[in-house]
Order: structure tokens, then sequence, then C-alpha cells
């Protein structure tokens, strides 16, 4: 819309002339501008302030989000030395089926149907290789406990008068699987550097001290083990 301002009128001519045309200022597609409204004038300083706090400051959850990724990490360093820690026990567990044949498998229902009746926790072998797969084990003693188990099921069956299938061979027997167990994993070597990592782990630190003083202190711990074979035997 075309707006017209009139000038004010020009004296006429002194030389006698014409009086001079008013002068009219023609201002076209102009639009007229209106004060800013209460919420225009606030929208630049929100604006302002959104742009400041995106760029000049971190968002919120961002020190959350570190922690998070901080604690997956040291999860997963755990999940890894367990793992490690289960393989090596589970090749031991492999290895004491060689001269302890006897006590792999579950004990046959239809060779011993009396079995259950005095055995409430029954335990082999074959039982604690598949909890290593798992990843069971946090411990030597965790272990050397399962272990334990198979000598004192063999005692609550075979040293019971009213077992009509005892074999008064196999409690003894499986008290020296217990003896040969507890001194295989107190003397590895390989088990003592995979527990050190797996305790490390487990305190969300490194393990760059000498995984060797831990396994002088592993022996140790193996020694803690041979007293709690010999109280399960006598349990048995």
């Amino acid at each position: 819309e075309a707006v017209e301002a009139a000038a004010a009128p020009v004296p006429a001519a002194q030389d006698g002339g014409q009086p001079r045309p008013s002068l009219k200022l023609k201002l076209s597609g102009v639009a007229l501008q209106r004060a800013p409204s209460a919420a225009q004038l606030k929208r630049p300083k929100a604006e302002e302030d959104s742009e400041l706090y995106t760029k000049n400051y971190s968002l919120p959850g961002d020190g959350r989000k570190t922690q998070r990724q901080k604690s997956r990490g040291v999860s997963s360093q755990y999940e890894k030395a367990r793992k490690e820690f289960n393989d090596e026990l589970l090749s031991l567990a492999r290895f004491f089926t060689k001269d302890y044949e006897i006590f792999t498998k579950a004990v046959p229902k239809k060779l011993v149907p009396d079995y259950h009746k005095f055995v409430s926790n029954p335990m082999f072998l074959k039982k604690i290789q598949d909890k290593c797969v798992k990843q069971h084990y946090d411990s030597k003693e965790s272990f050397m406990t399962d272990i334990r188990a198979i000598a004192k099921a063999a005692h609550d069956y075979n040293d019971n008068p009213d077992a009509v299938y005892k074999n008064p061979d196999i409690a003894p027997y499986a008290d020296r699987l217990v003896e040969f167990a507890n001194g295989e994993i107190s003397s590895n070597a390989n088990l003592n550097v995979k527990l050190h990592h797996l305790n490390a782990a487990a305190d969300g630190g490194d393990d760059e001290d000498g995984a060797g003083a831990d396994a002088g202190g592993g022996a140790g711990a193996g020694g803690d083990a041979d007293a709690g074979a010999g109280a399960g035997a006598g349990a048995g």
C-alpha cells in the first residue's frame, strides 16, 4: 500500500514565476512497523539461553552416560575373566575323569534303585563340567565344594547299613578324588593367574600388579580348601 507524505509548502519564487508545487513523497511498498509484542521480546532471550546452554555446557545425562560406559567396560572385563577361570576349571574337571571315571556320571537308577533314598544332593564330574561351561564358579572354594559333594554322596549311600547296593570301596575312593583335586587346583599356576584376573576385574581395577604374588596366596587358599575337604569327608 502506497503512503503519501506532503511536504511543507515552498514559497513562491521571487522572480515572479509560478509558485513551486508542493513536494509529495511517495513511499511505495513500505510496510508500517508495529511495536514488538511481549512474546516477541521474550523469544530472542529464550533462544539465546538455549543456544548458550547447548554450546557451552554439558547436557544433563553426560555424566551418567560416561558412568554407564565405564560400568559396561568393567562388566565386560569381569565376564571375560570369569570365563577364562571357569575354562581352566573345566580342563581340570575333565582331567579328573581319567582316574575317577566312576564319578563322571550320575548313578544309574536301574543299577542302584535305592540310591536317591539316601542321597538328596547327588553330584558328579559331568555336572561340575556343565557348571564350568555356564561359568558358575567364581572361586576355588566354590569348585571344591562341589568336588566334596561327590565324596559326601558316596559316604551317604555306601556308609549306610540299609543301602542295598552299597560298596565299601567307593567312599574311600571318593575321598582320594577330593585330595587329588585339592592338590591340583592349589598348584596350578595358570589357574592362579586366572583367579587373580577375576578378582581384579571384580574389584573394578586393573591386574597389572604381579599375578605371581597372587599365585603364592593361591597356595594358601588351597590349604584352606584342604581343611575343608577333610571336614567334608568327615561329615560324610
